[in-house]
């Protein structure tokens, strides 16, 4: 028990969020991908993937810039 409690302040213990993120936008293009499914439905995986790469292009790389930016003026 005490070893898991060492472990929750460590970088290793927790998600990338960047890279999670980037997992699950290549579940939703997989799918809109598949010959196998509808395609109204690969069509709405197709729609959901441009808004995730919009929000991401906006939100997500501006934010690694910023931490890209604040690291090399720590150094």
């Amino acid at each position: 028990m005490l070893e898991n409690a060492n472990l929750i302040g460590t970088p290793e213990s927790y998600i990338n969020r960047e890279l999670s993120w980037l997992s699950f936008a290549r579940r939703v293009l997989e799918l809109a991908e598949d010959p196998a499914m509808p395609l109204l439905e690969r069509v709405k995986f197709a729609g959901i993937m441009g808004m995730l790469y919009d929000e991401f292009s906006m939100k997500r790389i501006g934010g690694i810039r910023r931490r890209i930016e604040k690291k090399r003026q720590s150094i």
